[in-house]
């Protein structure tokens, strides 16, 4: 199996705007995360029907499995969001950059070295990205709404991966 450049270009981009929003969650991150992921579905969309071959069957892949995680984890009809095993690992990577995990983490970092120097604890997060909240800008509901926005990326690349490797070969 091969690699790109551009493959290993766009994961490390994908790491870090998944590490950004889960360590810094807000508004204006979702805000974000959302308009990126709508201006990718259409961009797959309209490269389904401009493209032929594997890139059409990827496009028309990825835009249907990301849409459809969409439609379950989202609908408001259907209550099935918080028995998604996604949404339980959201809940327990929230648990672990929650602001009291956070203080833990700060009062362990916050302790007389062996030499009598007290160390100071360890602030995550820079002022420019929080939303006002005391440590990494928790907002439960822009956490969970970035959350599954994040899974949906994955789920996407996952459902595009699936159909462009079933896309037989065109016949010469």
């Amino acid at each position: 199996m091969r690699i790109s450049i551009g493959t290993l270009f766009g994961a490390a981009a994908f790491m870090a705007l998944a590490v950004a929003v889960v360590m810094f969650p807000s508004a204006q991150w979702l805000g974000i995360l959302q308009n990126t992921l709508g201006a990718l579905l259409l961009l797959m969309l309209v490269a389904g029907v401009a493209v032929r071959g594997k890139p059409r069957a990827f496009a028309f892949g990825f835009a249907t499995a990301s849409l459809a995680y969409i439609a379950i984890a989202f609908a408001p009809m259907i209550s099935v969001r918080d028995k998604l095993i996604t949404h339980r690992a959201l809940e327990f990577a929230n648990k672990q950059f929650s602001p009291d995990a956070s203080a833990r983490f700060a009062a362990d970092r916050h302790q007389t070295s062996e030499i009598g120097v007290k160390t100071t604890p360890v602030r995550l997060g820079s002022p420019a990205f929080e939303s006002g909240s005391d440590i990494a800008g928790v907002d439960e509901l822009a956490f969970f709404d970035s959350g599954h926005l994040l899974w949906s990326l994955l789920i996407g690349i996952t459902g595009g991966t699936l159909a462009a490797g079933m896309t037989a070969k065109p016949s010469q």
